[in-house]
């Protein structure tokens, strides 16, 4: 069973009251967030949130306020937000016209982003907070979305929606750490399936297949040097079946194998280009590039670059 955590604020002092409001929205939203009164009036606030692998949930009933995040912070890691309130909230973001979020509109933030938060009235919010690295992993596009008005086709704005308040009911029924990852990944997959700006207004550019390519193509560009990585491993953490995986990269006449040995060569090639790890052995580099084998690391190498390892080295060094 999942634990609820719950918390109030209602101490009289409102800047006492506001001090533990700030505490509460940094440690759960991993950024130095400072929150300030709006108003006259300021009921006790209240927040509730879960956790599970690598995301949570949290629902907080709260007071006008304005919040501010001055932006990254090394005490924190990297977070993605999935937000959404009951109530009309003004964002600024430095660079960008001010940006009015109307009731039950979706934004994402990332936890270095500098911003400003305004609500003027009591509100509502839901949020989903996400680990940097699965975030990236599931939405590839993640840099075109955040901090702005999405562009939502075929009602998705509204099964994302749904989806958020399914995750809160199974955390309220205490099933958040066993269920709640899995929904929180499905969620990701719709998001990435967010047109990018400047795509014709109400159709997205790209198929759900497109979104599963992107993902697997990223996982294996961040992971090639594992050397266990293969098709299997790749389907498990994307929770994909294996079947999906290769059928994700056949469009472009690519077998996940094809494009991970790729990866390898690739950083291989950078690494025998770079002076700085001149002294590193050849084999060396063919295990820190996931290669189980230096005779097959050079002879893969030389199938693609034309040129042994230690060739090719020479060649870079003007040799």
């Amino acid at each position: 069973m999942t634990q609820l955590k719950t918390a109030e604020a209602s101490m009289p002092n409102i800047s006492e009251r506001f001090s533990v409001l700030s505490s509460w929205i940094s440690e759960n939203f991993s950024a130095p967030w400072h929150a300030e009164p709006v108003g006259p009036r300021h009921p006790p606030a209240s927040i509730s949130w879960a956790t599970a692998d690598g995301v949570s949930i949290s629902r907080a009933q709260m007071s006008p306020l304005r919040l501010v995040n001055p932006g990254a912070d090394k005490k924190y890691s990297s977070k993605y937000y999935a937000y959404t309130a009951n109530q009309t909230s003004l964002i600024k973001i430095e660079g960008r016209p001010l940006l009015r979020l109307q009731p039950g509109e979706m934004i994402i933030l990332g936890s270095d982003t500098p911003c400003e938060y305004v609500m003027a009235r009591d509100y509502e919010t839901s949020s989903l907070v996400i680990d940097g690295d699965l975030f990236h992993q599931y939405v590839p596009n993640h840099a075109a979305i955040l901090a702005r008005r999405l562009n939502f086709p075929f009602s998705l704005d509204d099964i994302l929606r749904r989806t958020m308040e399914s995750a809160w009911a199974i955390t309220c029924a205490g099933m958040f750490e066993e269920a709640g990852p899995r929904l929180i990944r499905s969620f990701l997959t719709m998001l990435a399936l967010v047109p990018m700006p400047g795509t014709e207004e109400g159709h997205s550019t790209r198929t759900a297949l497109d979104v599963r390519k992107m993902q697997v193509k990223l996982f294996i560009e961040r992971n090639f040097a594992r050397p266990d990585l293969s098709v299997v491993v790749i389907a498990r953490q994307l929770q994909l079946s294996p079947r999906y995986v290769q059928k994700a990269l056949a469009a472009e006449g690519l077998t996940p194998g094809d494009y991970l040995r790729s990866c390898r060569l690739k950083a291989s090639a950078r690494m025998l280009e770079d002076p700085a790890l001149a002294q590193r052995s050849i084999t060396q580099i063919s295990f820190d590039c996931g290669f189980n084998s230096s005779a097959h690391f050079s002879t893969e190498f030389r199938r693609a670059f034309g040129a042994s390892p230690r060739e090719y080295r020479l060649s870079a060094r003007g040799g």
